[in-house]
């Protein structure tokens, strides 16, 4: 039987970095307005300072809008780096915006504009940039977008424009050349796909924290063993799937959101990825997909079309993503003190959605003892 809504979304518990950090919004506002006059920007107010809804699990996010003594409005966007509340062992921040100025600049994916970046930790506690705030919607995961929200209400023909521009900027982010993105290379051992790889053994064992979880150290056994053979070099935006990116009132798309796991792992590592959320958020879950999304096949028969490549590991692609998405859940537990049937280190969403890629019998619960916050 389905779950509702609300129980899907406590499918991946909804524990975020603001949820932690507590952070004083009339201080941070203050502090912000103090920081923009000091860059010579003149500012009668800011406006908003809130959190998104339904999303921000990775970074602590605001929205605001900085309104200047002429009346001019600004909306914007907060980006802080991630502090004692990190779930990736590399966040890339400093990347990410690297990445953006280079994407946007050259025209080669759709953005949002980096205006403003402070990197001495001192002023708000974490470096952060400000960007321009982009148009627009995005179908988020919690509810997730099958259940409920503007995606669901949509019609079919809609639900496809959607789909096929989305596939379509996935593709362009595949299509950007690597000759510039020297600055995201982990090393000079192997492909992009082998240092990727590398880094994401080194961040399961700093997620494990002393633990051990048999079942995914067998996972990466047959990881290990099934390497692809030729993995092609590219951009992979680390996070591909549309509960990312950004509509407007026609399905168009305005931008592609949140590049904190940004590599060379190449364009097949996203979209074995964005297959694998595709089924996380609806048969994982108990939901029919909505009419209209383009299925597994049309999704990669697309994406060879437009990129000119071949999908030729995707078992191996969708794998290590839950694999990666185990390993950050891993890390979840732990800033979240969470252990619960069904949802802790061992048994998880992500870990049963392991099981059934590889048809194994479904793993066990491992629940721990955590104290309480502080």
């Amino acid at each position: 039987m389905p779950r509702t809504a609300d129980a899907v979304g406590r499918s991946v518990p909804g524990v975020s970095p603001q949820d932690v950090i507590g952070r004083d919004i009339g201080l941070l506002r203050d502090v912000m307005t103090n920081w923009f006059e000091s860059r010579g920007v003149a500012v009668a107010r800011l406006d908003g300072l809130t959190y998104p809804v339904g999303a921000g699990q990775s970074n602590e996010t605001l929205l605001f809008t900085l309104v200047e003594p002429n009346d001019a409005v600004q909306e914007l966007v907060l980006r802080i780096a991630p502090g004692s509340y990190a779930l990736f062992m590399d966040p890339r921040f400093r990347e990410q915006q690297m990445l953006l100025k280079m994407l946007g600049e050259g025209h080669h994916v759709r953005v949002p504009e980096i205006l403003w970046q402070e990197d001495d930790p001192s002023v708000i506690g974490q470096p952060f940039f400000i960007m321009r705030r982009l148009p627009g919607w995005v179908p988020v995961s919690q509810p997730p977008y099958n259940a409920a929200g503007r995606l669901f209400e949509a019609t079919p023909r809609e639900r496809e424009r959607l789909w096929q521009n989305a596939l379509i900027e996935l593709t362009r982010i595949h299509r950007t050349p690597v000759e510039a993105l020297g600055f995201l290379s982990r090393g000079t051992d192997g492909s992009g796909l082998k240092q990727q790889f590398d880094h994401d053994v080194a961040a399961f064992r700093w997620a494990l924290a002393g633990r051990e979880v048999p079942y995914l150290e067998d996972a990466l056994e047959w990881l290990v063993a099934h390497f692809p053979q030729t993995p092609v070099d590219g951009l992979s935006w680390g996070d591909a799937r549309i509960g990312n990116m950004m509509f407007d009132d026609r399905f168009n798309l305005t931008g592609v959101l949140d590049w904190e796991q940004c590599s060379l792992a190449g364009g097949e590592q996203d979209l074995g990825w964005w297959l694998l959320f595709d089924t996380l958020y609806s048969k994982s879950i108990g939901l029919e997909r909505l009419p209209g999304l383009g299925d597994r096949a049309t999704t990669i028969a697309a994406w060879e079309a437009l990129t000119g490549q071949r999908a030729t590991a995707l078992p191996w692609y969708e794998y290590y993503s839950g694999f990666r998405l185990a390993t950050i859940y891993l890390r979840k537990t732990q800033l979240d003190r969470m252990s619960l049937p069904g949802a802790n280190i061992g048994n998880n969403l992500f870990t049963r959605l392991m099981s059934d890629l590889r048809d194994l019998p479904p793993p066990p619960d491992m629940l721990e003892t955590y104290a309480s916050r502080p």
